[in-house]
């Protein structure tokens, strides 16, 4: 009987050959009554192959969806880095020159690679450097972009300055000191307009001469005051003006002035209304000479008027009108004692 069965089985195939090499009584219980020392030593299959109960089915761990993303490599197992050690990475990184398109972006400059716009220069520095190269057209042309105000005095200066670039002050001859100092002097006329005027010196005197030389009266001097019956002292004033406008006009140098003169009480508000005012019309007749004027004495005489004795404010008004759109004032005042009749004059 066993014979037969054994060949049954090698023609229905050789996988039930192992099955029927177990010893009977495993035959006849199954899987079912398997003992606990046979479920020890066998692997675990799942109950399709082997036909475990469903205890053993239900203790199955079940794997849980993974999130999306790249794979996770979880057989690998990496111990926690020491100081000093880099991490080690498993994916390429792509150089940039592989990269086109969106993907690589504007490139980037380094710092080494980055460099500013120069600062614009001042036509005047070009203008400088073309005199000094005797290119005296091309540095006209950089002056082309300031005033002609501003032109007149760079061009006076260019050629001081270039001279000194090539000889000390004292290795300058005679002939060159004189060129300089004319440059100068020329200067002075183009910026002596646009300076504030000035009197530098006022006095009352008792005799003018000449530019610096006149005799100045002594100091609380009384003038004399006008009656409607008797003239009184006159002032006789000497200025020396500065900055003042000395014009070539018709082959002579103009210098055209307009003088007025105010007397306040002391002390008073010098806006308030004066006690006297007089102007001399000097306008109508202006200085001239020959030559170029660097120095001006501007003096007047003027009668006393009718004042009450006491103290005053003599305040003298000058103004430079030598060039109507540019007229310029300059004032000087000065303490001044009226005495009556009776008080002998000291002239």
């Amino acid at each position: 009987m066993r014979r037969y069965v054994l060949w049954l089985l090698l023609a229905s195939g050789l996988p039930c050959l192992s099955g029927c090499l177990q010893s009977p009584r495993a035959w006849f219980r199954g899987p079912a009554g398997e003992t606990a020392s046979i479920k020890k030593h066998q692997p675990q299959q799942s109950n399709e192959t082997t036909g475990t109960s469903p205890a053993i089915a239900e203790r199955r761990v079940i794997p849980l969806p993974m999130p999306p993303g790249p794979p996770i490599d979880m057989a690998v197992t990496r111990a926690p880095l020491m100081p000093g050690q880099v991490k080690e990475t498993s994916h390429k990184v792509k150089p940039a020159q592989h990269l086109a398109g969106a993907e690589m972006g504007p490139p980037k400059l380094l710092p080494q690679e980055i460099k500013a716009e120069p600062p614009k220069r001042e036509p005047l520095i070009d203008a400088l450097v073309c005199i000094l190269e005797k290119r005296n057209a091309e540095a006209l042309q950089h002056l082309q972009k300031y005033d002609q105000s501003a032109q007149d005095v760079y061009l006076r200066l260019f050629p001081v300055l270039a001279v000194l670039t090539q000889k000390k002050l004292d290795q300058l001859s005679a002939g060159e000191i004189a060129v300089l100092q004319e440059t100068l002097s020329g200067l002075l006329v183009t910026l002596r307009p646009r300076t504030a005027l000035v009197i530098e010196h006022m006095w009352f005197s008792e005799n003018i001469r000449g530019h610096g030389d006149y005799q100045p009266l002594p100091e609380n001097f009384g003038f004399t005051a006008a009656t409607r019956n008797m003239p009184g002292g006159f002032f006789m004033v000497f200025m020396e003006l500065r900055n003042f406008t000395s014009m070539l006009r018709d082959g002579q140098y103009e210098t055209r002035l307009n003088t007025s003169v105010e007397i306040r009480p002391k002390d008073a508000d010098p806006q308030s209304e004066p006690f006297f005012k007089h102007n001399f019309g000097d306008h109508k007749k202006p200085y001239r000479y020959r030559a170029m004027r660097h120095d001006l004495v501007h003096s007047f005489f003027l009668p006393v008027p009718i004042l009450p004795p006491g103290n005053y404010t003599f305040t003298v008004q000058v103004v430079d009108e030598t060039i109507p759109e540019n007229k310029r004032v300059a004032k000087k005042s000065l303490p001044i004692r009226i005495v009556a009749q009776s008080q002998k004059m000291s002239y």
